[in-house]
């Protein structure tokens, strides 16, 4: 399979160019939807439920899978909501470790399945607490939210970066 080389853009939150809120016929370059053996319906909404208090906002039938790219891709209508990227292959969605890149504006970001919780937060800043939470130096979610964006990183049982979740809770034009 010849994959495009994806690259990831924290400023402005966009893959290849396409921002999240575009059209999802933008992500064309990506060919078919590739799903995973082992899709089974409503991992996300148990994923959102978990750093959410159990208020999951989207449904499965609209999420793109992307497994050999190790990329889901959320929507509603036609527009994007948000990249799920799995940097590991033994994640427990059967999704390929993701082999993109991702950048900030120009700089360059190494994000890995070995970054740590520590560099995250020198490269991120301390992450954002849940709504009436305090932050939780082992829990295994960083979040960054601001109004309706959020950006979560979540971390395997060694601590090592496992998951980047870029979401935007916004309603859709």
């Amino acid at each position: 399979m010849n994959a495009p080389l994806l690259v990831f853009d924290f400023d402005g939150w966009k893959l290849n160019g396409v921002a999240i809120g575009e059209d999802v016929s933008r992500l064309a370059f990506l060919g078919e939807e590739i799903p995973t053996e082992r899709s089974r319906p409503g991992w996300l909404e148990k994923l959102v439920n978990r750093f959410r208090g159990g208020k999951a906002r989207y449904l499965q039938d609209n999420i793109l899978e992307y497994a050999p790219y190790g990329l889901a891709v959320e929507f509603q209508g036609s527009t994007i909501l948000g990249y799920n990227f799995f940097l590991k292959h033994s994640n427990p969605f059967g999704y390929d470790a993701y082999k993109g890149q991702f950048v900030n504006g120009l700089q360059p970001l190494n994000l890995t399945p070995y970054t740590t919780r520590a560099e995250l937060i020198a490269l991120f800043g301390p992450p954002t607490p849940l709504e009436g939470e305090e932050l939780d130096p082992d829990d295994p979610w960083l979040t960054y939210a601001q109004a309706d964006w959020d950006l979560t990183f979540s971390l395997d049982d060694d601590g090592q970066l496992e998951t980047i979740e870029a979401l935007w809770y916004g309603e859709p034009s």
